[in-house]
């Protein structure tokens, strides 16, 4: 109940529900620039593939701005506090991103698409 009415509720262990959340998420992709593709050839890690992917999709909806890349977000994908450090000294050797750390929170990342 909620100010007075009933309200529907679903729950999220649910097939339908998954099976809908899997479907939407389909529909959506990430543009992978060619630079970054013959570059991540040489990534060691598929959490540098993963970090990757995921800095480009935030680029790309933040319309090119700097990326604030927090734990939690990749965390959902599978990828642990360690892993996404690793991965982001990794791309930044690769040539990729330059990453800003800062104390005790999130890094921010800026994506090199035209540097050589």
């Amino acid at each position: 109940m909620r100010h007075g009415r009933c309200i529907e509720t679903v729950r999220l262990d649910d097939p339908a529900v998954a099976q809908v959340s899997r479907t939407a998420r389909q529909k959506h992709f990430i543009r992978l620039p060619l630079a970054w593709a013959d570059r991540l050839d040489a990534a060691r890690s598929t959490a540098t593939f993963k970090v990757a992917h995921r800095i480009l999709r935030l680029h790309f909806l933040g319309r090119g701005r700097p990326v604030q890349l927090g734990s939690s977000m990749l965390m959902q994908n599978g990828i642990s506090r360690a892993q996404k450090q690793r991965a982001l000294l990794e791309l930044e050797q690769l040539g990729l991103v330059q990453v800003r750390r800062r104390l005790r929170k999130s890094p921010i990342v800026t994506v090199l698409l035209n540097e050589k």
